[in-house]
């Protein structure tokens, strides 16, 4: 009975839904829940898309592209002229983006964002629609057309989830797919004209029918007017990612739809019997990002680290610090030789810390909250910042891990500050906070290139003392509120150093690749603040030697490094250094990978450090009591 149903459901879009509009009169409704609305699974939904958040973008913008291919609704988006530049293209689905990031993250009750946010779009639609109307009297925003548009944001998600990344579960997909039953219902959509059913496996039938039957063929022979719509939506939202191409994307929406010829791996179905798939007619940068997003979608989303961080960990808050507790599987003894691994390594691992809160910034979500608390934002708020970082972790290294001491003070502190922080943030601006995933990549700072790069720091250890140095981490990271299953540092040493690499390679060195101005800018007012510490420390040079340590191309110092990275990226940053900047990454580079590797040379750092960070920072900051006053100078740990 089902089938019969279903197999009538096109026949129906197409008679009664075609001529239907979404809204006879927009004035006089109001938006209800329906009566079959189930509050678990509408969050089961929501959960679902918090877990698989990278993949289920990526469907929706395929989709959204897919649904311009119908002519009834690209004649709507060109008449109302919302979307056919690149700037109103970005303002239009930018726009489209608050409103479903709303409606899959608050609660769906009468009064709040989501709620206020539906009625707005459905107001919107039955207005296009009716204004179109009076123009043209074929023009509408019909159930059809809803209903074709709400298989743009759900379609590709249950039927080719493998294709995106999308970890499957069949609670999950169910709530999924009740989710937007209930977004269609209350944007107007009927239950007959509803592409989500009452279950899972009807709603995929009538999925499959829309894309079969509609879409498929639509995308085959696409028209001059959805070219130019399609590029103006991609140039538009370029801005937001720099990812998106259009041949690109095009490509992976019709190999999503099935379209004959649109084959990517060589044991994938090829659809058509061709021997050459489209995507080797593109130029080199678009097979370049296609490239990209299928080794994202179907490799690293699947990679457990990966899919936390870039799925529900960046919405997931630091942990309250009343639950701050040594964790069960604390063990005492490495905990102990990892701090005196740090005592032999000391220079060297301060300094790693150092290029790795360099690093760190370059993450949009971590600057915009150093921003937001202005602690950083001038050379004296940065002065003292870093300073007091520095006072916090080399309590961390040196003193014992028990309640009621420095260090027990010192991680309570610490993490009230970013749960404050958090809160504060959030408070101001929607979605900003300090997440699992921030908390990841700062732990990646302080732990990341010790782990990955040990050599290229002149650090001196052995096998052993990197388990420790890694449990140390792991432990720390517990305390200051992240999760077991987000800790890069775990209870095995070679899990740990795949996702410290994982993390290196795909967050902190894209993040370095393009940073932003807001990063150039606090990276100078932290190292002008710092300089006053010591007068060593140069901006241009830091910054060179990080993206070196992060393997950023183009960032080759030594003679075969350079020859190396000439053959792919063109002159090497190095040589457009001023002197002076070339004259500290060799001094640097020097001293990392030779001079540390002498016991004398490492105990006479090390104690030079010692010395400057209990005299020089809180006794006799003299260069600073001189350019900020004694008062801000002194730097001492909250009591």
């Amino acid at each position: 009975m089902t089938n019969s149903v279903n197999s009538r459901y096109i026949e129906n879009l197409y008679n009664d839904g075609a001529t239907k509009p979404i809204d006879d009169d927009v004035s006089t409704y109001e938006i209800q829940l329906p009566s079959w609305y189930d509050e678990a699974k509408f969050k089961r939904g929501q959960q679902f898309y918090q877990a698989n958040r990278p993949g289920i973008v990526t469907a929706a913008l395929c989709g959204l592209i897919s649904v311009l291919a119908i002519p009834s609704i690209l004649e709507i988006l060109i008449f109302t002229r919302r979307s056919s530049s690149p700037m109103t293209a970005y303002k239009r689905y930018v726009l489209t983006i608050l409103h479903t990031t709303n409606w899959y993250d608050e609660e769906l009750k009468p009064g709040s964002k989501s709620w206020k946010s539906l009625e707005y779009v459905r107001r919107i639609h039955a207005a296009s629609g009716k204004q179109a109307n009076k123009q043209n009297s074929k023009m509408l925003v019909s159930q059809k057309d809803v209903a074709i548009t709400q298989f743009g944001f759900v379609g590709f998600v249950a039927l080719s989830y493998q294709m995106l990344g999308i970890r499957y579960d069949e609670a999950g997909m169910e709530g999924f797919v009740h989710f937007w039953r209930t977004i269609g219902y209350m944007l107007g959509l009927e239950d007959r004209f509803n592409i989500c059913t009452e279950d899972l496996a009807s709603s995929k039938q009538r999925m499959t029918l829309v894309l079969e039957q509609i879409l498929r063929p639509a995308l085959q022979t696409v028209s001059t007017e959805f070219v130019q719509m399609t590029n103006a939506m991609i140039d538009g939202l370029w801005c937001v990612n720099t990812f998106l191409d259009y041949n690109a994307f095009m490509f992976l929406t019709r190999r999503l739809a099935g379209v004959p010829g649109h084959y990517y791996w060589k044991d994938e179905p090829t659809n058509d019997g061709s021997t050459q798939p489209a995507y080797e007619k593109m130029g080199w940068h678009s097979r370049y990002i296609l490239c990209m997003i299928l080794y994202i979608n179907e490799v690293l989303l699947y990679v457990p680290i990966i899919r936390c961080l870039a799925g529900e960990a960046r919405s997931l808050p630091v942990e309250d610090a009343s639950k701050m507790a040594i964790p069960e599987w604390y063990d005492e003894a490495k905990f102990k030789r990892a701090q005196e691994f740090y005592k032999r390594n000391a220079f060297a691992i301060t300094l790693a810390a150092f290029y790795g809160l360099i690093a760190v910034m370059a993450v949009p979500s971590v600057l915009n909250v150093l921003m937001f608390t202005k602690k950083s934002s001038t050379p004296v708020t940065a002065y003292r910042r870093y300073l007091l970082t520095i006072l916090h972790f080399t309590i961390w290294y040196r003193d014992d891990l028990a309640p009621g001491t420095r260090f027990w003070r010192s991680l309570m502190y610490t993490r009230r500050a970013h749960d404050s922080a958090s809160k504060r943030a959030s408070a101001a601006t929607e979605g900003m906070i300090i997440s699992q995933r921030d908390m990841v990549l700062v732990q990646f700072s302080f732990a990341g290139f010790v782990v990955l790069k040990p050599e290229m720091l002149g650090i001196q250890g052995s096998d052993r003392d990197m388990d420790d140095f890694i449990h140390f981490w792991r432990v720390v990271g517990f305390m200051l509120g992240i999760r077991d299953e987000y800790n890069l540092c775990t209870a095995d040493s070679a899990t740990s150093k795949s996702r410290i690499q994982l993390v290196q390679d795909q967050m902190m060195r894209p993040a370095l690749n393009s940073p932003s101005d807001d990063y150039y800018r606090m990276t100078k007012v932290m190292l002008d603040g710092m300089w006053y510490y010591n007068v060593t420390l140069d901006y241009e040079a830091l910054l060179f030697f990080t993206s070196r340590l992060t393997g950023v191309s183009g960032y080759g110092f030594l003679e075969h490094e350079r020859k190396d990275q000439l053959k792919v990226a063109g002159p090497v940053t190095y040589e457009k250094l001023s002197w002076y900047s070339r004259f500290i990454v060799g001094r640097l580079v020097q001293l990392h990978e030779e001079g540390l590797k002498s016991a004398l040379v490492r105990w006479l750092v090390n104690l030079q450090l010692q010395f400057s960070v209990l005299v020089g920072i809180c006794y006799l900051p003299l260069l600073a009591a001189i350019k900020f006053g004694w008062k801000n100078a002194v730097v001492k740990m909250p009591k």
